[in-house]
């Protein structure tokens, strides 16, 4: 076979564009003309210094063009970077080539002090800016702390003292406030800078080793692959024979760093983690091989049941909740406000999920939706179930249902899960701006493969859409089981979903054994065996099974009314 050639490389960066300086190792660059440059293979670390245990400020990929600053010194060569040319995180040493810029003092009496989400904000020294689509400042660093106003995106703001927990507290002056409630609540006071001193920098990017790891051997997910469960030999060349570099362990993640070669991927991996190559005639002393990973720690996951399929939720639903006793429900904006108030006062423990109902379809057809109709045809409902919900209660919003299904949308306002996307990033912000402080998920997808004329892979659709993903507060799924598909083929499609989103918050928000061939018993003590099975899971938040009750013939198998089931859930 031949070779693909090997794509041009990239254009320099340009004035407008947002760069880092630095110094790279002159023998991986190729000189293209009086000022530019580009980088070799297997990428380049960029150092803040001309020598090679100099800060390092991060990976830039292989192919990419630079441009030359200045003389080469000494083993470098002075470059200028795009910072979307970095592989990996880009960490700025202090007082390194580029030094932060210091925002303008400003009089405490024009700052809001508060708690903002640390995971939204990017934080420099004793600066902060505020992420995508803005940051909930807080008055106490929890979840359920009081709303004080939206940091705006792009904000600047002081870091006020220590971090607690995944929150940090924040002095914002108040011409990037938005939202603000009034009165403002007080906020809780942080710990000081032990010292006046400013926090830590982050760590510097490791150094790396190129090399080549066996494809079926490693999983690769983007730009990131982890050593499969007998770790990888580290190969200098694409070949099974090339010289062993070293020993990468089980479970090691590792930078790919450009396209597979025949059975190898190049990879680069970190020096520290890396072990020298096994030698029969010196096998390691006790104590050398790196310690296996320690057990995840257990989850605190709920278990929960989903309120009708139906507008209306009767004195029979309410009383198989009682022998379910939730602690997690979840309800459609279109339900009576009556029977979700009573629900709440039955369950004030209960943590709740509440999904953004519209149908899409009318005479048959497929309605095409626009993000501003779905919102106007929406909110209302989400705002009266909120308030029937009432106050201090631990609530997200599920924005839509199953977008992978023709009957929910496709084929309509959005063809794919990169037009879903899109559509979802616009209803999302409306929502944040119309309701301030609430957090919102990411739909449920129908689970399993593409069906022609029905519906979209759910894998290939949610890897299409994963900015909306990464913009939600959390990700809702689906999962189904029946006699003839095994609940561990469920929990695989989860793991799944959490090896690709691997530090966003899941909520379970329907689940079923749906077929027929079960006992009602044995029902039962699937949905405790799986609810079990969630607890080894800490990024999920829990389950609600799919369903109370249901009018529609299909959802037979799935309803708990009149069955039961509630009663022997609730003995657990």
């Amino acid at each position: 076979n031949v070779p693909d050639p090997e794509p041009p490389p990239s254009p320099p960066p340009t004035e407008l564009e947002d760069t880092v300086t630095g110094w790279a190792w002159t023998k991986y660059l190729t000189v293209i003309g009086n000022n530019q440059a580009v980088v070799g293979q297997y990428g380049i670390n960029l150092r803040a210094a001309a020598k090679r245990k100099g800060d390092n400020i991060g990976l830039v990929k292989g192919g990419v063009t630079v441009i030359i600053t200045g003389s080469p010194r000494g083993e470098y060569t002075p470059v200028q970077v795009r910072r979307l040319d970095f592989s990996g995180p880009v960490n700025l040493p202090e007082g390194g080539t580029e030094p932060p810029s210091v925002p303008p003092p400003v009089s405490p009496k024009n700052t809001v002090l508060g708690w903002g989400f640390t995971q939204n904000l990017t934080i420099n020294g004793r600066q902060a800016i505020s992420g995508r689509y803005g940051t909930n400042l807080r008055s106490k660093p929890q979840r359920n702390g009081a709303y004080m106003a939206l940091f705006a995106e792009g904000g600047v703001a002081e870091v006020a003292g220590l971090a607690e927990g995944t929150y940090t507290p924040l002095r914002v002056p108040r011409q990037y406030l938005q939202k603000m409630t009034s009165p403002l609540p007080r906020a809780k006071k942080p710990q000081p800078f032990p010292d006046d001193k400013p926090p830590t920098p982050p760590a510097p990017t490791p150094d790396t080793t190129p090399g080549w790891a066996f494809t079926a051997a490693i999983d690769a997910d983007g730009g990131t692959a982890v050593a499969g469960p007998y770790g990888i030999n580290l190969r200098s060349a694409p070949r099974r024979d090339a010289e062993n570099k070293g020993f990468v362990p089980a479970g090691v993640p590792m930078t790919i760093t450009g396209g597979q070669m025949g059975e190898y991927t190049p990879v680069r991996v970190d020096d520290a983690i890396i072990q020298p190559p096994y030698d029969p005639n010196k096998p390691p002393k006790p104590g050398d091989q790196s310690p296996p990973p320690g057990e995840p720690i257990l989850g605190s996951a709920r278990i929960g049941l989903h309120a009708s399929a139906d507008p209306g939720i009767s004195q029979a639903e309410i009383e198989e909740f009682k022998a379910m006793r939730p602690g997690m429900i979840k309800v459609l904006s279109l339900h009576d406000p009556n029977a979700v108030k009573t629900l709440s006062q039955n369950h004030p423990d209960a943590k709740w999920i509440v999904r953004a109902f519209l149908s899409f379809e009318a005479g048959g057809r497929v309605r095409s939706l626009s993000p501003a109709r779905f919102v106007k045809d929406t909110l209302s409902d989400v705002k009266r179930t909120l308030k029937a919900i009432g106050k201090n209660h631990d609530v997200v919003v599920e924005l839509h249902n199953e977008p992978n299904l023709v009957p929910e949308g496709l084929t309509g306002a959005w063809r794919d899960g990169a037009t879903f996307a899109d559509w979802w990033l616009d209803v999302l912000a409306r929502y944040r701006k119309a309701i301030p402080g609430m957090r919102f998920i990411y739909p449920g997808l129908s689970p399993g493969t593409a069906v022609t004329g029905l519906k979209q892979d759910h894998v290939q659709f949610a890897e299409a859409s994963r900015a909306a993903i990464e913009a939600a507060d959390g990700l809702g799924v689906h999962l189904y089981w029946s006699h003839v598909y095994p609940m561990q083929w469920s929990l695989d499609v989860l793991d799944d979903y959490i090896s690709r989103f691997r530090f966003k918050p899941i909520w379970v928000t329907e689940a079923s054994n749906n077929k027929g061939g079960t006992p009602v018993h044995k029902k039962a003590q699937q949905y405790l065996k799986f609810w079990q099975e969630l607890q080894k899971r800490p990024t999920v938040e829990g389950v609600t099974y799919f369903v109370a009750s249901a009018s529609n013939p299909a959802f037979r198998e799935e309803v708990w009314v009149g069955r039961g089931i509630g009663r022997l859930v609730g003995r657990r």
